[in-house]
């Protein structure tokens, strides 16, 4: 055991350094030392490090070549299906395959829009109450075992009637779950489905005075979110993630301090600012401080002092801080009262070609790993690519999740990809 866990620490210190041909080196090491033990414990422990060395990868943009997709498939269980198909599924993105063996690795999926709260930014309270069908539930059970993660949304997603069966049926297949939820259902049975289950678990929270919250959801529930928060840390385990997402705007924009000591409080592990999009006409005219004519500078320049601010408060106390808030790319003064505003894009962008400048211009890997299921039952291939594709994939009611991987238009799409690149917006809004 002393030689495994010397072996998993130095493996841990490789992919944090980048260094992944030593990774590989390592990772096939400890294999070999596995493939010894008959423990059940062993054989999870290496199901495990292949599937974070595999999501390591691919976040780096780490190319699964041949050498390296024959060394690891010797490594994985003939009936991990799941690992086996994400291996498979880097491979092909490599080979750029257009017509795919594997199945997608990750799928958002809207259950209902059903809501219990009336967010006056949500697009969903200016349709038909729409939720996923039986049909629609059967294909979702028959793509779980190859998904490497899947997130439940809603409307509110506890409200849906198969969301408790599908959170067991997901947790059967070693399936990463995530959910997005307003927090306002306190129950302790939700609680413990999510917590024994370790579903990520992700809660918008728009205001933290009671007066402005109610104006922004139409519900003075922010007690409920809070009650939630508390139960959640009465139960939760070690390595149980809770997030808080905000979406920013003129009505609260001068809170998003409070979020620290909220982070502090209930032990968040992730924050996350989002801005506000025009889904609700009027009340995007209103509340709109990033786009169009609404933009002031003076507003630009508190948030963004502000939030460098609080990523030095959060990185000090461990808390991930995803700021998704557009900024100005460039701000060329002509004198001293006036600028001109060359480019918004997101500030987590920006840091990312700073980091990376060779990845500055990516090729999108969505319609290879990723399906989307919007808020009226069409499919996707990722929230992301609405902009840019006006036609779905297919319906969740009327087709097969497993079917569409394949079908013409996914197709095309591919092949566009790898014969002309992506669009400016794309590149914009590529991870």
């Amino acid at each position: 055991m002393k030689n495994i866990d010397e072996l998993e620490k130095n493996l841990l210190e490789a992919l944090n350094n980048e260094n992944f041909n030593l990774s590989f080196e390592l990772y096939c090491k400890l294999s070999d030392l596995f493939k010894n033990m008959s423990d059940e414990n062993i054989s999870l422990k290496q199901k495990q490090w292949i599937r974070f060395l595999l999501k390591i990868m691919s976040k780096s943009r780490v190319n699964c070549d041949d050498t390296i997709y024959t060394k690891l498939k010797a490594t994985i269980a003939e009936d991990d299906i799941k690992t086996q198909n994400i291996l498979l599924n880097e491979y092909e993105i490599y080979k750029k395959q257009i017509e795919l063996k594997s199945k997608p690795q990750s799928l958002q999926i809207t259950l209902t829009t059903k809501c219990n709260a009336r967010c006056k930014m949500c697009g969903n309270i200016t349709k038909p109450i729409w939720e996923v069908s039986e049909y629609g539930i059967k294909s979702i059970i028959q793509i779980l075992p190859y998904l490497q993660d899947v997130t439940w949304m809603g409307g509110e997603v506890f409200l849906h009637n198969k969301f408790k069966y599908l959170v067991e049926q997901s947790s059967l297949y070693e399936t990463e779950q995530n959910i997005i939820t307003n927090g306002i259902i306190s129950d302790m049975d939700i609680v413990k489905l999510l917590v024994m289950n370790n579903v990520r678990t992700s809660v918008s929270i728009h205001s933290f005075n009671r007066d402005v919250y109610k104006y922004i959801t139409g519900k003075d529930c922010l007690d409920n979110i809070y009650k939630f928060l508390e139960n959640i840390n009465k139960l939760r385990k070690k390595y149980f993630c809770l997030s808080l997402n905000m979406v920013v705007m003129k009505s609260n924009y001068k809170e998003i301090s409070n979020l620290f000591d909220l982070a502090l409080k209930y032990n968040i592990n992730e924050i996350i600012l989002l801005p506000l999009h025009c889904e609700i006409q009027t009340f995007y005219n209103n509340e709109n401080i990033f786009f169009g004519d609404n933009i002031n500078l003076d507003v630009i320049k508190y948030i963004r002092e502000l939030t460098q601010e609080l990523e030095s408060k959060f990185k000090a106390i461990g808390v991930k801080f995803i700021n998704q808030l557009p900024v100005f790319e460039y701000l060329n003064k002509i004198n001293d009262n006036e600028s001109i505003k060359k480019d918004l894009i997101p500030i987590a962008t920006l840091k990312c070609n700073e980091i990376f400048p060779k990845q500055k211009y990516k090729i999108c890997r969505y319609p290879w790993t990723k399906l989307f299921v919007e808020n009226d039952g069409e499919i996707l291939i990722s929230s992301s690519c609405r902009n840019m594709i006006s036609y779905p994939m297919g319906h969740i009611d009327k087709d097969l999740l497993l079917d569409i991987w394949n079908n013409d238009k996914i197709k095309e799409i591919r092949s566009k990809i790898i014969n002309d690149h992506c669009s400016e917006y794309c590149q914009k809004i590529l991870d």
